[in-house]
């Protein structure tokens, strides 16, 4: 069995981690909001998450005491791969989710940070034609070997998805496949409003946006 600590969308801030865990498993939103991307100035949005994250990286090490899988989201402008590279020469055991599987201890972990479309200004957001092919990139990957758990930046549709207005607002394309997977876990964040826990046909689902839950599988 593994504890999991699932946070998301913290945008920039360290909360206090509570309880005790095995992993933390962080589900996108991670970098700080900035006036450039509401400008559409993407290049100044990443160099502006860079430097915060070269000034604040004292603090996340201190903040990121146990193993760290992360997959991101539409608020972040930096490349994964260079994230995890920072995180890894300062010490931290950090680990890119991002469009693959990766087996950690005994278990698969498949990173989806996409969202669905939303006016252009976000990274990671998808037109509906676009959000198809990447879903089936994730159904033939994972046809390839069993999921234990799906990190991905938003909920699937009618599951921890209502945003204002209790509108649902997350993936409809993603909402069969990965019943038919039957992961352990789907864990996720991105709509704030409907932060929570719920098991539902053995599949445990965490929208940790901006809180903190802990998982055990």
């Amino acid at each position: 069995m593994t504890k999991i600590c699932h946070i998301s969308d913290t945008h920039g801030k360290f909360p206090k981690l509570n309880g005790n865990f095995d992993i933390i498993l962080h589900t996108g939103d991670f970098f700080p909001k900035s006036v450039y991307r509401q400008a559409g100035n993407f290049d100044k949005e990443k160099e502006f998450e860079i430097y915060w994250l070269y000034e604040n990286l004292n603090i996340i090490k201190k903040w990121l005491t146990k193993p760290f899988l992360f997959v991101l989201g539409n608020h972040d402008f930096v490349p994964p791969s260079f994230f995890q590279n920072i995180l890894n020469e300062a010490n931290i055991e950090a680990y890119n989710l991002h469009d693959k599987i990766f087996s950690y201890h005994d278990y698969n972990f498949y990173g989806f940070p996409y969202v669905n479309y939303i006016n252009g200004n976000f990274k990671y957001e998808l037109n509906q034609f676009e959000m198809f092919d990447k879903v089936k990139e994730f159904e033939f990957l994972a046809n390839q070997a069993y999921i234990d758990v799906i990190a991905a930046h938003s909920p699937v549709y009618n599951i921890l998805d209502s945003g204002f207005g209790n509108v649902h607002m997350a993936n409809a394309l993603f909402y069969g496949i990965h019943r038919d997977l039957k992961p352990k876990l789907y864990a996720c964040g991105h709509i704030h409003e409907s932060h929570g826990i719920l098991t539902y046909k053995d599949i445990i689902y965490s929208n940790a946006a901006t809180i903190q839950n802990i998982i055990e599988i």
